[in-house]
Order: structure tokens, then C-alpha cells, then sequence
């Protein structure tokens, strides 16, 4: 396995549903989108090598946010797996709709 090149914290379940979905904590937003795309490393292998990234979706399911990755491994094997991402998501709302009142007042 290889070492993740984020710091961030991995926790929740397999990723294969909204209900088992991976949380990682302790990042700001584009961290934890590197941090996404590394745990799909470690797990599948080398972006461009072992797999390519289909399709990035944002879904909102119950007050929650998620990010669900869709890729296809070199062998033709389409995955999926879900992120779920309300702390960060949610924090980098905060922080622009704070920068908008600023710029409002």
C-alpha cells in the first residue's frame, strides 16, 4: 500500500454507498479533494496508469453532501465510491458567503 500524500484523517466505511461512505477529516477543501483522489490510489493504483477518472458528481442526500467518483480501471472495470464531504463542503460555503456580506456591505 502506499503512502498517502495528504495528511488528512480517513474514517466511515467501504465507500460504496452513501451510508458507507469515506470521511476525511482535519483538511480545508482542496485538500481533501487531493486527499479523495489519493485514497483511490492507494487502494486501485496510479491515475493515467491503473485507472482514468470518469466523472466527478456532487450529490446532496438527506442534508448531506457527497462527492461520488467514478473511474475505470485499466482492466475496463468501471467503480465508484462515495466521499462524504459536508464538513469541508460546508466550510467553504461559510467562508464565501462570509466574503459576499463583505463585499454587500
Amino acid at each position: 500500500m502506499k503512502c498517502s500524500k495528504t495528511p488528512g484523517v480517513y474514517g466511515g466505511g467501504d465507500g460504496g454507498s452513501y451510508e458507507e461512505s469515506i470521511t476525511i477529516s482535519g483538511l480545508d477543501n482542496l485538500s481533501a479533494i487531493t486527499a479523495e483522489y489519493d485514497y483511490i490510489e492507494r487502494i486501485w493504483g496510479v491515475r493515467g496508469h491503473d485507472l482514468s477518472i470518469v466523472k466527478q458528481q456532487l450529490h446532496k442526500v438527506n442534508g448531506r453532501y457527497f462527492d461520488k467518483l467514478i473511474f475505470e480501471l485499466a482492466s475496463g472495470l468501471e467503480r465508484y465510491i462515495f466521499f462524504d464531504i459536508t464538513a469541508y463542503f460546508e466550510a467553504e460555503r461559510k467562508k464565501r458567503l462570509t466574503a459576499l456580506e463583505r463585499c454587500d456591505a
